[in-house]
């Protein structure tokens, strides 16, 4: 599975990418001690969307 370093405020994370399906792709890694899964139609958009979703994620 590749991994990736993904910047988000200022913290390094590790994630890792992978394909499902031809136009479904997965990210998914720890952040803040939770587990993130995000899909997007091609890698990079997985990723954005993990980005995205690290950033707006608050630790209840």
């Amino acid at each position: 599975m590749p991994e990736r370093t993904i910047d988000v405020r200022g913290q390094a994370y590790e994630i890792q990418v992978y394909c499902l399906a031809k136009r479904f792709w997965i990210a998914a890694g720890e952040y803040l001690g939770e587990q993130l899964r995000t899909r997007g139609s091609t890698a990079q958009k997985a990723v954005m969307a993990w980005r995205k979703a690290a950033e707006e994620f608050t630790h209840t």
